[in-house]
């Protein structure tokens, strides 16, 4: 709103004067920009029943329970033995069916983290499910004397075998640990099922991790036995025939970059966590930069966000979901893995992981998953957004790169801004606000952007002095005044008068004001 300069001038300056400001074209640098995206449990993906593929099942964990019925039912189908490997446990049909198996003499064995581990745990392991872990522990003390349990820090791989020597042995690999929230949909997932010759290898994965990095053993309810690492044997441990992560193999990371040097066209990789500065991320770059294209699904998190800073800068598809923890990596539509790590180096470089290698036609069945996963994503990691085209919020990294902060978008807003009250009226002619009053308010504005700030502002004309006295003049056609100390006004009540006014108040070095 502009000033009407004819008339009445206190009549023109009832209402205040207002300007617009866009920022629109200001660059907010990288940051997660929020979109709008399908509802995940609306997706196809998440109302499927089990994918059946030649050789081996897919279950994407829902509410619907596929995945919890999928290995209930195998494990009633145990005749002599179940090794189940889960970073947390949480009591579920799952954990009932295994009480069942020992039951009827079926041996049970676990590898899991104990108390005092999950105590001291780096929090990238307990993947946000610290919450459960008082009824992981009360479980464990329910399983002792009945299902051998043993523990460590780093038994982060989640599967299950089934009498794995047997003639008809069963596996499962999944991404979520054996807790009812994620088996049930809370998170994205992925689970499948193993063939026999990588049944054959999660075995020999299993019995390092029981015999040489195992540290306690659970013999009855809250007491744990160190384990002895001097065997008076030397225990069978197989052959591990898949990329793995133990305290004495680093295959899985091997095999990553392997795959990933080795793509021509396209990377989907999904993961919880990425490590800044590791190697898997460099190979990821060096990727993009010969013209890879790479989309990434993972969750919003300051550690990846730095960690895919210069991925989001040679323009990666970088999209964010806070419950994404299925972990895949897919090249060039034909070679793949599922990985129980994350992208880190305590995954891949100390911790006690495994993974699945798919061949072309599950590559295939995988990326279209993936694909719809995408769509369920709140977030992209964008480099150099414009305010403009930002929409509903951003998260940017704080200074200090420990959190991310949350700004909401405001399309605009309006401010009002102290009185503008000048001496004399001339000053008021062609007065507008100036963007520097605006910028200087969105600087000091923590808690969002906003794309036009509208700026109000009342303007207090100068009005003649209670004290004035009237002085005579009779070239001047205008009332002049004496407000003491050689101080002089003249005043004027109407717009049309202002440029006259102007002349006469320079020759007498005086202000112009209303009337009183």
């Amino acid at each position: 709103m502009t000033i009407n300069y004819s008339g009445n001038i206190l009549k023109s300056l009832e209402k205040p004067i207002q300007e617009t400001f866009s920022f629109e074209d200001e660059t907010l640098g990288t940051c997660w920009a929020s979109k709008k995206v399908a509802d995940l449990n609306n997706l196809a993906v998440f109302n499927a029943d089990i994918i059946r593929e030649t050789q081996r099942d897919i279950i994407i964990p829902s509410k619907k329970g596929e995945l919890i019925k999928y290995l209930v039912k195998n494990i009633e189908k145990a005749h002599d033995e179940i090794y189940l490997s889960s970073f947390l446990i949480q009591k579920s049909p799952v954990t009932e069916a295994l009480l069942e198996a020992e039951n009827r003499g079926v041996k049970v064995f676990l590898l899991t983290a104990r108390e005092e581990d999950l105590k001291n745990i780096n929090s990238e392991n307990l993947e946000e499910e610290s919450d459960i872990i008082k009824d992981h522990i009360a479980l464990l003390n329910s399983f002792a004397g009945k299902i051998l349990v043993r523990t460590c820090d780093s038994f982060h791989a989640k599967y299950i075998l089934i009498d794995p020597l047997s003639d008809n042995p069963f596996g499962l690999m999944m991404t979520c640990n054996a807790t009812v929230d994620p088996m049930t949909g809370s998170n994205i997932e992925i689970a499948v099922s193993l063939k026999k010759n990588e049944i054959l290898s999660f075995f020999s994965h299993f019995l390092n991790g029981f015999w040489e990095m195992a540290d306690h053993e659970l013999l009855e309810p809250g007491k744990l036995r160190a384990v002895k690492k001097d065997l008076s044997f030397k225990p069978d441990l197989g052959e591990i025939t898949l990329p793995v992560t133990t305290n004495k193999s680093k295959t899985l990371r091997k095999y990553l970059i392997e795959l990933i040097t080795g793509a021509k066209k396209s990377i989907y990789i999904t993961g919880w966590s990425f490590d800044p500065d590791y190697q898997i991320v460099k190979e990821l770059e060096d990727a993009s930069s010969r013209g890879v294209s790479i989309q990434i699904g993972t969750k919003q998190t300051p550690k990846s966000t730095k960690a895919l800073l210069k991925l989001a800068e040679h323009n990666a598809s970088i999209l964010g979901h806070s419950r994404f923890h299925a972990k895949c990596v897919l090249v060039d539509g034909e070679s793949g893995i599922i990985i129980t790590s994350n992208f880190t180096r305590l995954g891949l470089e100390s911790g006690f992981e495994t993974s699945v290698l798919l061949n072309k036609d599950e590559v295939k069945k995988i990326e279209s998953i993936v694909s719809e996963w995408f769509k369920s994503c709140p977030w992209k990691l964008s480099h150099s957004l414009l305010l403009g085209v930002a929409d509903d919020k951003i998260l940017e990294l704080s200074k200090t790169g420990d959190n991310l902060i949350d700004f909401p978008i405001i399309t605009e807003e309006e401010r009002s801004i102290p009185d503008f009250s000048p001496q004399s009226l001339e000053l008021i002619m062609n007065y507008t606000i100036q963007k520097g009053q605006a910028e200087k308010i969105r600087r000091n504005l923590n808690d969002k952007k906003i794309k036009k700030l509208t700026l109000s502002q009342r303007i207090i004309p100068p009005k003649l002095a209670k004290n004035a006295k009237k002085e005579e003049h009779k070239d001047i056609p205008f009332p002049v005044y004496s407000t003491g100390k050689g101080l002089k006004c003249i005043t004027i009540s109407k717009w049309e008068d202002i440029n006259s006014a102007k002349e006469f108040a320079q020759k007498l070095n005086a202000k112009i004001v209303l009337e009183a």
